[in-house]
C-alpha cells in the first residue's frame, strides 16, 4: 500500500481506503492514511454510506474512535443518533397529548377524517424528525437540540389543542 501511494499520493485520500482500514480495525493504518491526507469524515460508498466515526463506533473500537475524534472526525452525527434513542420513547408520550384531542373531537368526516390526521401528522412528524437529523448532524443547531426540536413542537400544539378540548 506505501509504495502504491507513493506512486499515487491521492490514494491516500480515497474515502474506501480509509473505511478499509477503519472496519477492519487497522489503527496502525488508519493513523498512517491520516497523516497523508486521508479524511477523518470518510464516507463509504456502498452500504450504509455511514462515516468512519460510525463504523469504528458500530464495531466498538474505542481506540479508533478516540483516533478519529482527534484527527477531527464530525462527532454531530452521532450526538444527535444518541439523543433519538432518548426522545423516541418519549415521543409515545407526546403523540398520546396531541392525539387525545384529535379523538374525542367530533368533525365532519367521521373515522375517516380522524384516520386521515393521524396519518398526515405521522409523515409530518417523521419528516420532521429526519430533516433535524441533518440540521442537527450538519451542526446547524445544537444536536441535543435537534433530536429534542419535533417532540416539542408536537407538544406544544398537543398541550394547545387539548386546551381547547370542551368537557
Amino acid at each position: 500500500l506505501a509504495a502504491l501511494i507513493r506512486a499515487n499520493p491521492e490514494i491516500a485520500a480515497l474515502s474506501d481506503v480509509m473505511m478499509g482500514a477503519v472496519d477492519f480495525g487497522h489503527h496502525e493504518l488508519a493513523e498512517w492514511l491520516l497523516g497523508r491526507g486521508a479524511s477523518a469524515n470518510a464516507r463509504s460508498s456502498f452500504g450504509s454510506k455511514g462515516t468512519a466515526l460510525h463504523s469504528a463506533a458500530w464495531n466498538g473500537d474505542l481506540r479508533m474512535v478516540k483516533l478519529l475524534v482527534t484527527a477531527g472526525a464530525d462527532v454531530n452525527e452521532l450526538r444527535v443518533e444518541r439523543m433519538l434513542k432518548i426522545t423516541i420513547p418519549v415521543t409515545c408520550v407526546v403523540i398520546l397529548l396531541f392525539g387525545a384531542p384529535l379523538a374525542t373531537s367530533t368533525q365532519r368526516g367521521g373515522a375517516a377524517y380522524g384516520v386521515g390526521v393521524s396519518l398526515g401528522t405521522t409523515v409530518v412528524f417523521l419528516m420532521l424528525i429526519q430533516l433535524m437529523k441533518a440540521v442537527g448532524g450538519k451542526g446547524l443547531i445544537p444536536p441535543d437540540l435537534a433530536a429534542w426540536m419535533p417532540s416539542i413542537a408536537f407538544a406544544i400544539v398537543g398541550a394547545i389543542l387539548l386546551a381547547r378540548v370542551r368537557t
